[in-house]
């Protein structure tokens, strides 16, 4: 059974961290924008009783 010390170990970055950190922002933000959407309809929209 092989052993590895830490000096041996190599990490690669698969991902861009900061790119993906700026969509998932962006994201974010676009939700909240829906959300806030949402709620102001379902304030200023009256029900209809039927």
């Amino acid at each position: 059974m092989e052993r590895y010390s830490r000096q041996e170990v190599k990490f690669y970055t698969t991902v861009e961290i900061a790119d993906l950190q700026k969509e998932v922002d962006e994201l974010s933000r676009k939700y909240r924008e829906l959300d806030f959407k949402i709620q102001e309809k379902n304030w200023s929209t009256d029900v209809l009783d039927i």
